[in-house]
């Protein structure tokens, strides 16, 4: 049964190893796991704030669907739920993106690592009830009711930002 305190995240993750070791090691990197000894730390916390392996979804051996610095000829690819404890995340989303995400996608472990689904927990659906005014009332405050709005960006080729004719 889900514990309603809980984040649910379903990821399709791709590795040498076994995926339920491959998802031990990310659940832990992304929960409790740290690289060396917190003064202070225990077991019992470390239990109370690890990431949980709820199910692990073997799909077999697949060739790397993205190019890595290894380059293995062939991968085990798997579908991996982790519930993540709500106490550790609160109702931040910054804190959210960094729990479901963090450094995840960089772990060495893993070729390809993709977040298929999320499930939040009530609490932290009814902090965020969404926006006050909608794109309508949003436009309507700013007397902007047609034009797209975006906004400059660097582009990593180009010396100098990238300006939509919206802002012209």
């Amino acid at each position: 049964m889900r514990d309603p305190r809980s984040v649910r995240c379903t990821y399709y993750l791709e590795s040498e190893m076994e995926p339920a070791k491959a998802a031990a090691i990310m659940a832990g990197e992304q929960s409790s796991g740290t690289f060396l000894p917190v003064p202070g730390e225990s077991a019992r916390i470390r239990e109370r704030h690890a990431a949980h392996i709820v199910d692990v979804q073997e799909f077999g051996f697949c060739k790397p669907s993205l190019p890595s610095r290894a380059n293995p000829e062939k991968v085990r690819a798997a579908l991996v739920t982790v519930d993540f404890p709500m106490e550790n995340v609160g109702t931040d989303l910054a804190t959210l993106q960094t729990a479901i995400a963090g450094n995840l996608f960089e772990l060495g472990d893993l070729y390809a690592c993709r977040l298929q689904d999320m499930v939040l927990p009530e609490d932290f659906v009814a902090a965020h009830p969404g926006p006050a005014f909608g794109i309508g009332g949003t436009r309507k405050l700013i007397s902007d009711v047609q034009a797209s709005w975006s906004a400059p960006s660097s582009s990593p080729t180009s010396d100098s930002p990238r300006r939509s004719s919206a802002w012209w």
